[in-house]
């Protein structure tokens, strides 16, 4: 009766791939990597929905190595930490954008700027990421300072 019912599941399981063929579709997205390693780790569903957002606003991203993200209290935005980038990206809407793409190597230092509810991002002479300072602006001061905590950590580890 065993042999039976392999041969029967297999056959089933044969006859439903070609049948199938194009028509499958994805039941879940795909799972975020971590690190500059790209480990793999248990499947989590925020993570794959921010691996999605990012690659849909840039197919560049979708090796990315997460090592940390924070988002702002209404979810409009949310700020990235890779093994080599920090990203911001505006994830309201339609209006999906980047809106800061710096490598990490690129920035010297980072300043807090209070009266202008951002962080200054200030880079190497030597950077082509653009001018600096480049801002990261979020009107919560609590995600201001998490963002510039994770990014000291990400500094500290290059």
């Amino acid at each position: 009766v065993g042999c039976l019912d392999l041969v029967r599941h297999t056959s089933e399981g044969f006859r439903n791939a070609s049948i199938s063929g194009d028509e499958r579709h994805r039941v879940r997205l795909p799972r975020m990597l971590y690190g500059a390693e790209r480990v793999v780790r248990s499947y989590l569903r925020e993570d794959a929905e921010l691996k999605a957002l990012l690659v849909s606003i840039d197919p560049s991203l979708n090796a990315l190595g997460l090592v940390d993200s924070r988002w702002d209290p209404d979810r409009s935005s949310v700020a990235v930490v890779s093994d080599s980038l920090f990203l911001h990206v505006h994830a309201a809407g339609a209006q999906r954008k980047l809106l800061l793409k710096v490598p990490l190597r690129d920035i010297q230092h980072l300043e807090p700027l209070e009266n202008s509810k951002a962080v200054a991002l200030n880079l190497f002479p030597s950077s082509a990421a653009g001018p600096s300072p480049q801002l990261f602006r979020v009107a919560d001061a609590a995600t201001r300072r998490m963002v510039a905590q994770m990014l000291n950590v990400a500094l500290d580890a290059l």
